[in-house]
């Protein structure tokens, strides 16, 4: 005899419910994604790449405006920023070159075929987009020499037939606006347009108590615009050409730089309030950063950042079926400008500026044959011709409290460690103390405690029997 348990039972329900389910309903499919990571449209499981593929639905549907929030969804990508925003790095597999200083990037990013040079160049929004495909791994076969790490493809949405428009607003903290939209539609037989754009605007995230110099309270300001035209002709049943164009500007006030509590050592704050000390480093009073809570966006610091970045491009992209083949070219144009302030050593003093700007111009143009699928051999050819002028200006500038009080403390300091400039500032300190009234050898234990740093305040000095009078211009004889 066999005797059933209610849990089999319910198990065994479930397993007839679910199986008449998937066979009233014809088998569930699952949603073909088309990706062009080998230079032609497949289906992504049939593409042998370590591949991960966002829809620009997806993007809008999460609110990821930028490639800095594409990284919360893809594993093994990470995009950060250094103290320039325009140090942008793509980061694949842990592994990342920063891309404006002369060094050829790890990961290459294309849009709509063509290459963009410099990260730093895609920090803005991006708006109306079809997919964004990640390749992961070394991808220099099909996108060359910048790709040792992996690849970004994106691709814009393309114009359609029928007449569509959009329009997308958001509102949020920190007085955050962003605005986007899109038209498209054919404007003549065989001929169809697409346009879109999108703005955004947000206050400073950051809060620096430090305001002196012209430094900035508020601090982490944005905005950025951007604009991007397509016109596609179907020329013959085998010719399609797209022309397109774009421009984006981005202004940006630098991110906040946070100083680590756990990094803080216990001579850090002493020996910094002695460099910047307005009152000579034996009697420090000199400002240090804020140390308390690396994470809660409040600094003390001078941040007087600005950076203004503007990049246009043109480009056409060409295909003709021939035999079975088709035949594709990309030629395009781009040039990209950045011009960024900083405070470069982020303390609470202006000591030392950098000011630097970023060029360049590219030329490229790739040519593709593309063999049919299906067949025993299939294929991808072409030629790639690539030119990039490209120019670093970058100067350095002291700011009013570099000389005093930093160089003048710091001499001090090192002339105060010698035994001989030492004895004869006693001596001197010594006969002054003399002449105020305070006797011997009680006024020369006052003196080598005053010059050597040992005795800082009022207390010590009326705790040696120093009259409390008297004790403040003792004090104020040590600077």
């Amino acid at each position: 005899m066999y005797r059933l348990s209610l849990r089999s039972t319910l198990s065994l329900v479930t397993c007839i419910f679910i199986g008449l389910t998937l066979s009233t309903s014809g088998y569930a499919q699952i949603e073909e994604v088309v990706v062009t990571a080998q230079k032609r449209a497949q289906d992504i499981q049939d593409v042998p790449i370590s591949i991960t593929a966002i829809s620009g639905d997806f993007m809008e549907e999460a609110g990821a405006d930028t490639l800095q929030d594409l990284s919360t969804y893809i594993p093994n990508l990470t995009l950060s920023q250094s103290s320039q925003v325009a140090n942008n790095r793509i980061i694949m597999r842990g592994v990342g070159s920063v891309g404006n200083n002369a060094i050829e990037p790890s990961v290459a990013v294309f849009i709509d075929g063509v290459y963009y040079p410099r990260p730093s160049s895609v920090v803005g929004s991006l708006t109306d987009l079809e997919m964004i495909e990640v390749l992961r791994g070394p991808q220099g076969t099909m996108f060359g020499r910048n790709a040792s790490m992996g690849a970004l493809n994106i691709r814009t949405r393309k114009p359609s037939q029928e007449f569509e428009g959009q329009i997308r607003a958001s509102y949020g903290n920190y007085d955050a606006k962003r605005v986007s939209g899109s038209v498209s539609g054919g404007l003549a037989q065989n001929v169809t347009g697409r346009m879109a754009f999108e703005y955004s605007d947000r206050n400073g995230y950051g809060d620096n108590t430090y305001t002196a110099n012209g430094s900035r309270s508020d601090v982490g300001a944005w905005e950025d615009f951007n604009i991007r035209g397509r016109l596609d002709f179907a020329a013959t049943d085998n010719l399609s050409i797209n022309l397109s164009a774009d421009y984006s500007r981005v202004n940006n006030e630098g991110g906040v730089i946070e100083v680590l509590s756990s990094s803080v050592t216990p001579a850090y704050a002493p020996v910094l309030s002695a460099i910047l000390s307005p009152t000579g480093p034996f009697m420090p009073t000199g400002p240090v950063p804020e140390m308390t809570n690396g994470f809660d966006y409040t600094i003390n610091q001078d941040h007087k950042d600005k950076a203004h970045d503007d990049q246009w491009g043109l480009s056409a992209n060409i295909e003709w079926s021939v035999a079975d083949h088709t035949i594709r070219s990309i030629t395009a144009y781009r040039e990209w400008k950045n011009s960024t302030f900083e405070s470069a050593l982020r303390l609470p003093a202006d000591l030392l500026n950098r000011d630097t700007k970023y060029k360049t111009d590219t030329v490229s143009e790739e040519l593709q044959l593309i063999s049919p699928t299906g067949g025993k051999f299939e294929y991808v050819a072409g030629l790639y011709y690539y030119d990039e002028s490209y120019h670093i200006d970058q100067n350095f500038d002291l700011g009013p409290d570099f000389c005093a009080p930093v160089v003048n403390n710091l001499v001090t300091a090192r002339a105060a460690q010698s035994p001989t400039v030492q004895t004869a500032v006693i001596t001197a300190v010594d006969a002054g103390l003399q002449a105020a009234g305070i006797p011997a050898p009680l006024s020369t234990t006052i003196a080598g405690g005053l010059v050597s740093g040992t005795i800082t305040t009022t207390a010590q000095l009326t705790a040696l029997g120093v009259p409390a009078p008297l004790a403040p211009a003792v004090l104020a004889s040590a600077s």
